[in-house]
């Protein structure tokens, strides 16, 4: 599927209630980012900035909420899950875009979710915002059926 299939299932499960938990993965670490500890692969669980609270991360919109209220520059511990094993990975977060607060992990992740929901689309070659959000809500019409 392409991004914005992907996103658009995604999209759908979680309006329609049908999405069981959120599962953050790392794809890429960016330039800017210089920990060697996070690997793509590793699946995010907590983040602990240094001296504060561990938080258990939920969700993508969980985790760039408290993103915000993260300075840039601060040391912060990752729970991964890497394979079977549950590692802790060390890094220090990066400037966030002009005219925002708080800081980013300075990761690429791709956002999946548990779910017995199998969405497939027969079409190729088409994507985009637009089209994102036209396969989000036809998936939601297909599994809310009459509702």
């Amino acid at each position: 599927m392409t991004a914005s299939q992907d996103s658009a299932v995604i999209a759908a499960l979680v309006e329609t209630g049908k999405a069981g938990a959120m599962h953050l993965t790392v794809t890429e670490v960016a330039e800017q980012q210089t920990s060697t500890e996070v690997q793509a692969g590793d699946v995010l669980e907590t983040i602990t900035p240094e001296g504060g609270q561990a938080t258990t991360i939920t969700s993508f919109s969980q985790l760039r909420e408290l993103m915000t209220t993260i300075a840039e520059g601060t040391r912060v511990t990752l729970g991964v899950r890497r394979g079977d094993q549950q590692v802790a990975a060390a890094l220090t977060t990066i400037a966030p875009q002009e005219g925002t607060t708080g800081s980013l992990l300075g990761l690429s992740l791709k956002i999946s979710v548990d779910s017995k929901v199998d969405a497939t689309f027969g079409l190729s070659d088409v994507g985009g915002p637009s089209a994102g959000m036209m396969f989000a809500l036809g998936v939601v019409d297909e599994i809310t059926q009459g509702h």
